[in-house]
C-alpha cells in the first residue's frame, strides 16, 4: 500500500496564507532592497571601498535566488503541481539553485568576516589580500558549490497522487507514520 502525501486542513490553511501572501510580499521586498542596494554600491565612490564588492556580490546573490524562488512561491500548493514536468523541475533543478544561491551567498558572508578580521588583527596580510581580490576566492567556491548540490538534485522524487497532482519531493522522504 502506497503512502500518500496528506496534510490537514488547518495545516494546509496556514501554510497557503504563508505560501500564497507571506512569502511573495517578502520576496518582492527583498528584490526592490537588492536591486537598491546594487544601484548605490555601484556609484564611483564606493566601489573603491573593498567591502563593497562583497555587499555588491551578496545583494547579486540574494536577488537571484528570490527570482529563483518566485515561480515556486506563486505556483506551489503544499509541493504539489499539476504537471509531472513541472515537478520534476522544481524537484531536481528549481529549488537546487535557489538554495544554492543562498549558501555562496552565505560564503560570501564568511569571506567578508575574514577580511575585516585579517584587517583590524593582521594588516599586513591583509594587504596582500585585498591587492588579490575577492574573485579567486568565488570562481572557487561557486563551482565547489554547484557540484556539492548535484547529489541532492538526484535525491529528489515525483509521484503521482489521488487528487491529480504530482508530489515533488527535493531530497527528502515524507511518511503519514
Amino acid at each position: 500500500m502506497e503512502d500518500h502525501y496528506f496534510v490537514p486542513d488547518e495545516v494546509a490553511a496556514v501554510l497557503k496564507i504563508r505560501f500564497h501572501i507571506v512569502f511573495p510580499v517578502l520576496i518582492v521586498l527583498t528584490i526592490i532592497i537588492n536591486a537598491g542596494c546594487i544601484l548605490v554600491t555601484m556609484r564611483p565612490k564606493l566601489r573603491a571601498y573593498h567591502c563593497n564588492a562583497y555587499i555588491q556580490l551578496m545583494a547579486i546573490l540574494d536577488l537571484l535566488s528570490s527570482i529563483a524562488y518566485l515561480p515556486f512561491v506563486f505556483d506551489n500548493e503544499l509541493c504539489l503541481y499539476s504537471s509531472y514536468y513541472y515537478a520534476f523541475y522544481f524537484t531536481h533543478f528549481g529549488l537546487m539553485v535557489a538554495d544554492c544561491l543562498r549558501t555562496f551567498s552565505s560564503y560570501v558572508l564568511l569571506f567578508l568576516t575574514y577580511d575585516r578580521f585579517l584587517a583590524i588583527w593582521f594588516p599586513d596580510r591583509f594587504k596582500v589580500i585585498k591587492q588579490k581580490g575577492i574573485s579567486k576566492r568565488m570562481f572557487i567556491v561557486g563551482p565547489l558549490l554547484a557540484v556539492s548540490f548535484i547529489p541532492v538534485m538526484c535525491m529528489g522524487h515525483v509521484t503521482f497522487q489521488p487528487n491529480d497532482k504530482w508530489l515533488g519531493l527535493a531530497g527528502i522522504k515524507v511518511s503519514n507514520k
